[in-house]
């Protein structure tokens, strides 16, 4: 039997997004205070959240008497026009939001006030010439600028500073585009409604930002089409890419060597909607899904094969051109070979209505649902 605890949060909104504020000081993986962002109502909200400490709670009992050692309090919030569709810190203190109408919000956290205000809004970067509803889906930060995707099949480079997006790429796909992240400064991979993913080279030295690599589903052969969900990469080793799919399969890519998934493994019954390895442990993964599941995946007993390059080899960089890498070993890239050595746990036994997000930082996941709820998951294993 594990030993996680198991705190539940009524919030009276469904939750689209949830995300751990990064900490403050990049030696320490600490923190206590994340935000969260609903949907599907009259007047959706982005809050932000602390956890509960045992000292607060003995220093403060006007403040958190009847609080749980671990329980979210909602420290402020701030109502916004759409649904959230996807929310990050850009830093310690700022926040991307993105919208159903299309459009992506800069807020601020003071934390000295508890309260949040709009810094600067990026309106219509997302639309269809229809002038109907059009989603920007995902928003991926890295440096000074961010990427934006939406439902028009639209890809946008934005710089922090301008009140226009830099780049835009008007017809990236013909489809929906469903998630992207930042694999390095100059490279940005996405996921869409067809299954495919794709990089994006976002050099400045061109005029339009291009799709320098397309990876293809695993069943593309059959001529099935299966959307692809959400995306990230592995915190150490960027060419490592897991996928969810709206069959409910984790898919594992190698983006320096392969076109179609290194690892496809059968996972939840519906969409899965979120997939994040661990920052600090990654032979650790977790997924929630429309099923109502979360799951920790343990690959740490996995017996890793050495991956491309060492400190004197020379291997091809995602541009083509030659660079040296460091000797690596994943699990990751192993697991279709090794699927009895792989544990999945499920964290929330008996739930059924749909987990939207996650979010881990040290022992404790964060999950938001169509529940109304944000349930803590503390105590994993992740060591």
């Amino acid at each position: 039997m594990s030993g996680e605890k198991r705190i539940t949060k009524f919030v009276s909104k469904k939750i689209s997004k949830v995300k751990w504020r990064p900490p403050q000081n990049r030696a320490s993986s600490q923190t206590d205070v994340f935000i969260s962002g609903s949907w599907d109502d009259e007047d959706n909200q982005v809050s932000v959240w602390s956890v509960a400490k045992e000292e607060e709670i003995a220093a403060d009992l006007d403040e958190f008497g009847g609080l749980l050692e671990g329980e979210p309090h909602r420290l402020c919030h701030l109502g916004l026009a759409g649904s959230v569709h996807d929310l990050c810190f850009f830093n310690y203190d700022l926040i991307l939001v993105s919208s159903s109408l299309g459009g992506v919000t800069l807020l601020k956290h003071h934390s000295n006030s508890q309260t949040l205000s709009v810094v600067l809004e990026w309106k219509d970067l997302h639309r269809f010439h229809s002038q109907a509803e059009c989603a920007c889906t995902s928003v991926a930060p890295h440096g000074d600028h961010f990427v934006t995707v939406g439902e028009d099949g639209r890809l946008c480079l934005v710089n922090m500073e301008h009140r226009t997006p830099t780049a835009v790429i008007d017809k990236a796909d013909s489809c929906s585009i469903n998630a992207a992240c930042m694999l390095k400064r100059d490279e940005c991979a996405t996921v869409n409604s067809s299954g495919q993913l794709k990089v994006w080279d976002l050099r400045q030295s061109q005029d339009v930002p291009r799709a320098s690599r397309l990876f293809l589903p695993s069943n593309s052969a059959s001529g099935e089409r299966c959307a692809l969900n959400c995306i990230t990469n592995h915190p150490t080793q960027a060419h490592i890419v897991a996928t969810g799919g709206q069959d409910g399969a984790l898919s594992i890519w190698d983006m320096r060597q392969e076109k179609f998934p290194v690892t496809v493994l059968s996972a939840h019954a519906s969409h899965l909607w979120e997939v994040v390895f661990h920052p600090n442990f990654p032979d650790h993964l977790f997924t929630c899904s429309e099923d109502g599941a979360a799951w920790h995946w343990d690959a740490s007993r996995t017996e890793a094969t050495p991956i491309f390059g060492s400190k004197d080899s020379v291997g091809e960089s995602f541009h083509g051109s030659s660079a040296k890498v460091t000797e690596s070993k994943s699990p990751w890239l192993t697991c279709q070979a090794a699927k009895n050595q792989l544990e999945i746990t499920d964290l929330l036994p008996g739930s059924r209505m749909p987990i939207n997000s996650i979010d881990i930082v040290d022992c404790t996941l964060l999950c938001g649902t169509d529940a109304e709820q944000i349930i803590c998951v503390q105590d994993l294993v992740v060591a």
